[in-house]
């Protein structure tokens, strides 16, 4: 109640942060305090979960969907790192099939999403497009190899599922990869959501 109070009196609030406890019991009941903020600040919201961070940054992973919490993922990044600091590599995975036009075509979607949320070229970003069978194997994978201090990554679509508290695949990444994770939501009106929602729909 205090922290909503907080933000019903200061517009000028613009993102909430919060810790994820170690102990997985204390925030994965639906209705703890982490689920309900996320749910329901009308704020961009981003939760941290603290494995061991270093005194500087030296390798940034994010992967890179289609919706609003992805896309909000890479501009955090950027906001975190200082030009010419600690490279950033947006990871854009494509599931299944997919022949040599759909790899370039979706390597240019990776490239057109991350110049429209970050205002132009950044030094500090690179891009990955991969062809991979499992999307939740793929990121454990690279945050193993690639030498990552921080995983940044959208809150899932599914992450108002009462029985989750950022969504299947976040909720897996959290406890599996190795470097500390922060889980971004977009704050959008309820419209916006009742229409993305319908779109998905649509697509599948």
């Amino acid at each position: 109640d205090g922290l909503f109070s907080e933000l019903s009196r200061h517009s000028d609030i613009k993102l909430v942060l919060l810790g994820i406890p170690a102990e997985r019991e204390k925030f994965s009941q639906p209705d703890s305090i982490l689920k309900e903020v996320l749910m329901m600040a009308s704020r961009n919201v981003a939760v941290f979960r603290d494995k061991g961070m270093p005194e500087s940054f030296r390798r940034i992973l994010v992967p890179v969907g289609n919706g609003p919490n992805a896309k909000f993922a890479l501009k955090l990044a950027r906001d975190i790192v200082r030009p010419g600091d600690a490279p950033v590599v947006a990871l854009r995975l494509v599931v299944g099939e997919a022949d040599k036009d759909r790899m370039e075509d979706e390597d240019m979607i990776l490239r057109e999403i991350a110049e429209n949320e970050l205002g132009g070229d950044d030094e500090n970003f690179s891009y990955i497009t991969r062809q991979v069978t499992s999307v939740a194997d793929a990121i454990l994978e690279e945050s193993r190899q690639g030498g990552y201090d921080l995983l940044i990554i959208g809150a899932g679509e599914d992450f108002s599922d009462p029985e989750r508290v950022f969504g299947k695949l976040n909720d897996y990444l959290i406890d599996t990869v190795p470097c500390s994770v922060l889980v971004v939501r977009r704050y959008q009106r309820g419209s916006s959501l009742w229409i993305r929602k319908q779109l998905k729909r649509i697509e599948a």
